[in-house]
């Protein structure tokens, strides 16, 4: 699958995520994607649940200024698909946890997700968790595509994280 392309990429941040710059990325897909009302409400939808993914648990920190979280995010495109790509730094140990996730999200049908969300809502699988975990289940219903998960081993202490999410044209 090539989405890196350079011809491909509708927009691309790499740096710290704070609050105002996920409403400031949030209103600038807006405006890419008005003429496509479909489109914009889904590529949002899906960009504000990845973005606080990383706001909530990317371990990178910016220490020039707030000691801002600091991650990826990419939209991207090609004939059939945009794709909404997400990354940042985790512990290596949450590895497994996320895969496991994501593999029982990408096992579950449309009605499955939904009864899912409900039950991690009311009864949290991590009680440390911000978002409660539903943020990819959320993605997935609103995209009705399985979510793309890749962790990448840079050391015993640090992995990266990469979400990705199409969204068919």
């Amino acid at each position: 699958m090539q989405l890196m392309l350079p011809e491909n990429i509708v927009l691309s941040y790499k740096g710290p995520i704070t609050t105002s710059l996920i409403s400031g990325l949030s209103q600038e897909i807006q405006t890419k994607f008005k003429d496509n009302p479909r489109i914009n409400r889904k590529l949002t939808s899906i960009y504000m649940e990845l973005a606080q993914n990383i706001f909530y648990y990317s371990v990178e920190i910016d220490h020039f200024g707030e000691d801002d979280k600091v991650g990826m995010i990419i939209v991207s495109q090609n004939t059939e698909s945009f794709y909404l790509i997400t990354g940042n730094l985790i512990e290596t140990n949450q590895g497994n946890f996320l895969k496991e996730q994501a593999e029982k999200i990408n096992s579950l049908d449309m009605e499955g997700l939904r009864k899912y969300r409900l039950e991690i809502v009311e009864s949290p699988i991590n009680p440390q968790s911000k978002g409660a975990g539903v943020g990819l289940i959320k993605s997935c219903l609103v995209s009705e595509n399985p979510v793309g998960v890749d962790i990448q081993i840079i050391d015993e202490h640090l992995s990266f994280y990469t979400i990705i999410i199409k969204i068919k044209k």
